[in-house]
């Protein structure tokens, strides 16, 4: 259940285990799912990850937190590039937070867990 509701709202873990709300910014939320897009996208390509995607934007951006213009432009945006830039465009600060994120992947020269990583998450 905790899984299943985490969905769209990874702050969620942090919340249960500090036992305080954790209601994320803008800009927080923005910069996350473009991660997730782009790590998706990674995954599965362009094409296969635009059209799973699309039941995410609702599940990040729901609960008031934007705009519900925002969520159709997102899922009737032609492409992922488009999308990114919609969402960056909707949160000030966005650009920076995604580009903290990015720089805290582990990449494939690096150990997680001291665990070998490959760009296919083989291990």
């Amino acid at each position: 259940m905790i899984g299943r509701a985490a969905e769209g709202n990874p702050w969620l873990l942090s919340e249960i285990l500090s036992g305080e709300p954790a209601e994320p910014s803008q800009a927080q939320i923005a910069a996350e799912l473009v991660h997730f897009m782009r790590e998706t996208a990674r995954e599965l390509g362009d094409p296969r990850a635009g059209s799973f995607l699309k039941k995410f934007y609702g599940w990040y951006l729901g609960h008031g937190r934007f705009p519900r213009q925002l969520r159709r432009e997102l899922v009737e945006a032609e492409t992922l590039k488009e999308v990114e830039r919609l969402l960056l465009a909707a949160a000030l600060g966005a650009e920076d937070l995604l580009a903290q994120l990015e720089a805290d992947i582990p990449r494939p020269t690096q150990t997680a867990l001291g665990l070998p990583l490959t760009l296919s998450g083989g291990g």
